[in-house]
C-alpha cells in the first residue's frame, strides 16, 4: 500500500513538471480587447528618376544636345559622358526640373557613334544614350527652267538683272531640300548665253549655272546647274 501511494504521488509530480502538448514557447504580447501588438519598419522607396534625351546630333550643328530630367534642380551635382567627369565649361544646366545642354564645342570632340550620359544626383544617378553622325555633305544639286522663280531688272535701264530659281539639294544621308537662290547678270535685256560659277562661300560652290535666256522669260533655251570638273 505504502509503495502504490509513492508511485502515484512520483507520477502527479512528473506531470506537473511537463509542459502542456501545445504549450507555445514564447507568446506575442496581447492588448486589451486581444489585439497583437505588432510593429513595423517602413523604409521609402528609391526615388524613380527618368531622362530624356534629344536623340541625335550631327557635327557642324550650332545648337547643342538637351538632356531633360524629372529630379529637382537642387538635386542635380555633375554630368558624366562615358564614364567621364565633364568640365561646366562644356554644359549648360538650368531648371525645368533639371535640363542639361551640351554645348556644339564640346559635340564636335566625341566621335560619331553612341555615347552615354550619366546626371549625378544627390540622391541617386540616371543614365541614357545619344548619338553623333558626321554632317550630311552635298551629293547633288538640280535645277532647270521650271525651277525659274523670276527675272527682274534691278532699275529702269540699269542693265543689271536679278534672276531668281529653286535648287533641289540631295544630301549624303538621303534627305532633300528645295532652296531659293538668287544671282546677279548684266545685259541688255538679258538676252544673253552664259554660265556663272559660283563663289566659295556659296552652298552650290561646286557647281556652275549654265544658261541662255530673254530678260521676260518668255525664251528660256537653257537653264541648269552642272557638276565642276576641277
Amino acid at each position: 500500500m505504502k509503495r502504490l501511494i509513492c508511485f502515484i504521488l512520483a507520477a502527479a509530480f512528473a506531470l506537473c513538471l511537463s509542459p502542456a502538448k501545445n504549450a507555445v514557447a514564447t507568446a506575442e504580447p496581447v492588448l486589451a480587447g486581444g489585439r497583437t501588438d505588432l510593429s513595423f519598419t517602413y523604409t521609402p522607396a528609391a526615388p524613380i528618376y527618368t531622362v530624356t534625351v534629344s536623340g541625335i546630333w550631327t557635327k557642324g550643328d550650332t545648337n547643342g544636345l538637351i538632356c531633360t530630367c524629372n529630379a529637382g534642380f537642387d538635386k542635380f551635382t555633375n554630368v558624366e559622358v562615358d564614364g567621364a567627369l565633364l568640365d561646366a565649361v562644356h554644359y549648360t544646366a538650368v531648371s525645368g526640373s533639371t535640363i542639361i545642354t551640351l554645348v556644339p564645342e564640346y559635340l564636335e570632340t566625341l566621335t560619331v557613334g553612341d555615347h552615354s550620359i550619366k546626371l549625378i544626383l544627390t540622391d541617386g544617378s540616371v543614365q541614357t544614350w545619344f548619338t553623333i553622325r558626321e554632317a550630311a555633305t552635298l551629293v547633288s544639286a538640280t535645277t532647270t527652267v521650271k525651277n525659274l522663280v523670276s527675272i527682274t531688272e534691278t532699275a529702269k535701264n540699269s542693265g543689271t538683272w536679278v534672276v531668281t530659281f529653286t535648287v533641289t539639294l540631295v544630301y549624303s544621308d538621303g534627305t532633300t531640300k528645295d532652296e531659293t537662290f538668287s544671282i546677279s547678270l548684266s545685259g541688255n535685256n538679258i538676252n544673253q548665253s552664259g554660265q556663272l560659277k559660283f563663289g566659295d562661300d556659296h552652298i552650290l560652290s561646286g557647281y556652275t549655272l549654265v544658261y541662255d535666256i530673254k530678260g521676260d522669260g518668255s525664251n528660256i533655251k537653257d537653264f541648269r546647274l552642272i557638276l565642276n570638273s576641277e
